[in-house]
């Protein structure tokens, strides 16, 4: 169907411009098969581990790093190079040791447990 742009934009085009915007948000979320409860939960383990870690990372960024490490370990990262490549995603100060290993442990213990073996006990 065509629309013609000259004037107001036409009621079609308003509505699939917002349906637009309402998807996109849902597109840059964590992978579909991981739960919001699963989501949660990670964010609950890192806050937990790491108190701290609020002052500098907000919770969408941590759940793209938790994502990161899984997409890492399922490339067939080891341990250690998931820790060397995940804080440059978000292209920020790397996180301290300590606050990489929990979203690290977070991450396999909470949105891809098949890796939790990799990081040693």
């Amino acid at each position: 169907m065509w629309v013609r742009w000259a004037g107001r934009p036409r009621p079609l085009v308003v509505a699939l411009s917002a349906l637009s915007l309402a998807v996109v948000p849902a597109a840059c979320g964590p992978s579909s098969s991981v739960t919001r409860q699963q989501v949660q939960a990670f964010l609950n383990e890192v806050h937990t581990a790491a108190p701290d870690i609020a002052g500098y990372r907000g919770d969408p960024q941590l759940v793209s790093l938790g994502e990161a490490v899984c997409a890492d370990f399922e490339s067939g990262a080891t341990a250690q190079q998931v820790g060397d490549r995940v804080p440059l995603y978000e292209g920020q100060p790397a996180l301290p040791p300590a606050d990489l290993g929990a979203v690290m442990a977070a991450a396999v213990d909470q949105l891809c447990p098949k890796y939790r073996g990799l990081l040693g006990e």
